[in-house]
């Protein structure tokens, strides 16, 4: 946590993953939510992936085919090939 509060891109991006599958902590899709935005926006193409995946499978949000569908065009626009 402390390096991803010093905007370690690897370490937000693996905490926001540990908040989604629950690796060690328990799932908080909200938390994982946060984590995610800062590094897709930033043109992060796993952080813009699972953001897909939170929006597509409804995981804390409304489920959104349309919104996760952008999410998936900009990690695939970036080579993510999952």
């Amino acid at each position: 946590r402390k390096a991803a509060d010093q905007r370690d891109v690897k370490a937000q991006v693996s905490l926001a993953k540990m908040h989604h599958q629950g690796h060690g902590i328990p799932r908080r899709f909200n938390e994982a939510m946060v984590w995610y935005r800062k590094e897709a926006d930033k043109g992060h193409a796993d952080a813009q992936f699972y953001l897909g995946v939170i929006y597509d499978e409804g995981q804390g949000v409304p489920q959104s085919p349309e919104e996760a569908a952008v999410w998936y065009r900009k990690a695939a626009e970036q080579g993510h090939v999952e």
